[in-house]
């Protein structure tokens, strides 16, 4: 019996080695490739879906930022989504502006709102700053609205594409919403490996006690919020550039950050492949329930996220860490006989 035991011991140490973060991080190699390759060797549907995919992982990160590393709950977010939509939509429609120079404002206008009302509304917790997001969100989709000498107000803006072909567009178009989650992501991983980010958790964990220990609270709520507009800014002006028409509606919609949140809670707030893995289910999740369920899609995508939240409250990138752990526990204890 001493023989089945010790491989099966050889087996779970070798298992807990492969799934160190350092061995797992060489997978992405294989899955960026892959899905560097995809754009040019599927249809234009899938590359359409993914690209959204991409685009909501962004934005999921984003919110990430100040809901799952920060703990305040803004879900008014999308604010800063719409903003860098019409920032670059409005810059190349009236003066003619390079894409690339409008992704830069995309980034630096929502940072600066996000400063200045973050000064203001980040010293109200819980519900009470979530309400107010809300209110500055529908808030600024009025003033877009009423802007139309600038906007065009509800009657929307015509925006130029960068690229030529459709195919060019499709393929454009998903390359940089790819990069952006990928910078996105790496964004997160740099905050949850600093000062800052150790800051950030402490304060979700007990904003009065961090502020005795000597972490400038403030500051650092304010800076995560501006790190997030810029990134889901960006998201918005890259998103204005894969539409020929662009309107207040969607992109000042809280259906957005709504998603955000499911796709935090399916894939574990606070981590840093968590959102990127709960837009994948999420999205492709959702887009499969819409073709095989067309009445009932919503229905079923609600019961599936109150299930799995449910059986994994701290989502299931936690589930995956918890394996590590107790594989990893497991051999140590086997080591010690």
């Amino acid at each position: 019996m001493a023989e089945p035991t010790a491989i099966r011991r050889n087996v779970r140490q070798q298992l807990a080695g492969l799934l160190q973060p350092r061995v797992m991080n060489w997978l992405l190699i294989p899955i960026m490739a892959l899905l560097i390759w995809l754009p040019g060797n599927v249809n234009a549907y899938w590359v359409r879906v993914l690209t959204g995919v991409f685009m909501m992982a962004a934005v999921a990160q984003s919110f990430n930022i100040i809901m799952g590393l920060a703990g305040y709950l803004a879900f008014g977010h999308t604010v800063f989504f719409g903003l860098g939509a019409y920032a670059a939509a409005t810059l190349m429609h009236h003066f003619g502006i390079s894409y690339w120079i409008g992704l830069v404002f995309a980034a630096v206008i929502p940072a600066i709102y996000a400063f200045l009302f973050g000064l203001v509304l980040l010293r109200l917790r819980s519900q009470y700053f979530a309400v107010a997001t809300i209110g500055v969100l529908y808030g600024t989709r009025e003033l877009v609205i009423n802007l139309r000498k600038i906007t065009l107000g509800s009657s929307g803006l015509v925006v130029p594409s960068v690229f030529g072909s459709p195919r060019e567009v499709v393929v454009g178009y998903y390359m940089l919403m790819l990069a952006l989650m990928v910078i996105a992501t790496l964004t997160v991983w740099w905050i949850t490996r600093n000062r800052f980010g150790y800051g950030l958790r402490a304060i979700k964990s007990d904003e009065d006690a961090a502020r005795v220990m000597g972490i400038p609270t403030m500051r650092y709520k304010v800076l995560a919020w501006v790190i997030a507009a810029a990134v889901a800014g960006v998201a918005g002006g890259v998103f204005a550039g894969s539409m020929s028409y662009l309107e207040p509606g969607p992109v000042f919609s809280i259906t957005t950050v709504v998603k955000a949140f499911a796709m935090l809670l399916i894939g574990g707030a606070g981590s840093v492949f968590g959102p990127v893995i709960g837009a994948f289910l999420f999205g492709l999740a959702s887009e499969f329930l819409w073709g095989a369920f067309i009445d009932y899609h919503m229905l079923i995508l609600g019961a599936l996220i109150v299930v799995i939240t449910l059986l994994f409250p701290k989502g299931i990138s936690d589930l995956f860490a918890q394996f590590r752990s107790r594989l990893a526990g497991t051999v140590e204890k086997g080591g010690d006989r």
